[in-house]
């Protein structure tokens, strides 16, 4: 059987075959360990950690380059400013 409560969600034990018609023994015995599913509960975490670096590595990939471009931009413009490049080189009087 599969139990159907928030707390056990979707976790498979073994119960009485008489259960729920009145007769039941009272036999029950989750059919994993909790360790078992605390490990598979786990690896999936992992796995949706994983996805979460991975996208927060592109987002600070994407951050760094607009930095570096709008950097580059302003250091060309304050050039510009200056009077340091004539000609698209550089300029020193």
């Amino acid at each position: 059987m599969t139990s159907s409560t928030a707390e056990n969600s979707g976790r498979r034990f073994w119960g009485c075959v008489n259960y729920g018609i009145g007769e039941e023994c009272g036999y029950f015995v989750w059919a994993e360990s909790e360790k078992e599913q605390e490990v598979a509960r786990l690896k999936r975490k992992i796995i949706g950690l994983k996805g979460k670096v991975t996208t927060l590595e592109r987002i600070l990939t994407m951050a760094v380059a607009v930095a570096l471009v709008g950097w580059t931009c302003a250091m060309i413009l304050l050039c510009e400013k200056l009077s340091l490049t004539r000609n698209g080189r550089f300029f020193l009087h």
